[in-house]
């Protein structure tokens, strides 16, 4: 007699391996996806702020230079060749030249400001709608006008980064468009959800619209767009910058002359260069689009060392306590609490210089650094702007 046994797998014995896999396959999912959104919203928080203090600084620049005519509402405007927009996700679709109302707008970089009293929020403006537009500042669509031209100027947003919160705006809220050329002043005229696609019409005046996507705080796919309408009431036009000469060699160099910053004799004569103040130099970038000439040109460096003079006269200023001082080159600015009355013990990083340039005029410039005082470190930023008189001026300075 004879037996035999056929052994088997236990039923069910694979399932918990692979709810287990499943498992581990979406926890790491889940940790790809956070890593992947938290350097998003770090690049998105750390060029964006660079992006707002470039065009900060040849904001100031032109308002040192006066001569700003206010106008209210839109009567001097010019009309739009055109009766409608792009539809609400139609910005990539095409590349159509926008109506400028800045006889100068650069061709790339920050365009001007938008600015949310009522929100505590200044977000950059950038030509276009793409991914890389719309992960730094917001977009203006190619294909709709600029503020300040008859017409509605259409601004989009992820609805995560600056346009969160523009659900909260009431009617008659101020937002302001600014640009290195022009100010205009609109009020909050209507809002309301539509359907992705739907078509803006230009307007008779100027208007604005800002978009994004409804609801505002959605980590997900949504076919709403949230439509904020801006009426213009207010508009100021600043003149235009005066460029830089050209020689007979075609380099710019007749203009080439270290700008004057506004220090007062006592607080020259403490010396603010490099010779008699020490400062671990990096880098100098030339930012915004500047003609080449512009670059071969000895503009940048004197550029730079009329920078380092504010920057070492803000120093010593504020360690000896003189305010009436500081007032005289920085005006508009309040002097940073963590500088009155201490001196730098040291620096952490180099000290890096970026000249912003259009074509062959001088914007400002940016220095930023990380220091010691005391027991700690702090990261610095300065930004200054130049005029067409060739004066340099703090206009910010952040500790």
């Amino acid at each position: 007699m004879s037996s035999s046994f056929h052994l088997s797998r236990p039923r069910g014995g694979l399932v918990p391996w692979i709810l287990i896999t499943v498992g581990l396959v979406f926890l790491a999912g889940a940790g790809v996806w956070q890593l992947r959104e938290s350097l998003w919203m770090s690049n998105y928080h750390r060029v964006g702020s660079s992006l707002t203090q470039q065009e900060e600084s040849r904001i100031a620049a032109a308002r040192l230079d006066g001569s700003v005519a206010g106008t209210a509402g839109s009567s001097n405007s010019a009309p739009s060749g055109s009766t409608a927009t792009p539809s609400l996700d139609s910005a990539s679709k095409g590349s159509g030249s926008a109506v400028s109302s800045c006889a100068q707008r650069p061709t790339s970089g920050p365009q001007g400001l938008l600015k949310f009293p009522e929100l505590g929020v200044v977000a950059p403006i950038e030509q276009g709608s793409t991914d890389s537009v719309l992960a730094v500042a917001v977009g203006h669509d190619p294909s709709s006008v600029w503020p300040g031209t008859n017409g509605t100027a259409v601004f989009l947003s992820h609805d995560v980064t600056y346009f969160v919160n523009i659900g909260h705006l009431k009617q008659n809220d101020i937002v302001s468009y600014v640009s290195p050329c022009a100010s205009y002043t609109y009020k909050v005229s209507t809002s309301k959800v539509v359907l992705a696609g739907t078509t803006i019409y230009n307007s008779p005046g100027s208007t604005i619209d800002l978009v994004t996507c409804y609801p505002s705080n959605a980590l997900f796919y949504t076919n709403q767009r949230l439509v904020v309408s801006l009426s213009l009431v207010k508009a100021s036009v600043t003149k235009t910058w005066h460029p830089l000469s050209i020689s007979d060699h075609n380099v710019p160099t007749l203009d080439a002359r270290q700008p004057t910053v506004p220090v007062p004799p006592q607080l020259a004569a403490q010396g603010l260069t490099l010779a008699t103040d020490y400062a671990p130099m990096g880098t100098l970038t030339i930012l915004g689009t500047p003609d080449s000439r512009y670059v071969q040109s000895p503009a940048a460096l004197l550029a730079q060392d009329a920078a380092l003079v504010a920057y070492f006269g803000g120093i010593k200023t504020l360690a000896e306590g003189h305010l009436d001082w500081w007032k005289q080159f920085a005006p508009h600015v309040s002097p940073p609490s963590a500088l009155i009355g201490h001196t730098i013990g040291g620096y952490t990083s180099a000290v890096n210089v970026y000249i912003e340039a259009s074509n062959l005029s001088i914007r400002g410039v940016i220095i930023r650094d990380d220091v010691r005082i005391g027991g700690s470190s702090y990261a610095m930023q300065i930004g200054m702007a130049i005029s067409s008189k060739n004066v340099l001026t703090i206009t910010s300075w952040k500790v």
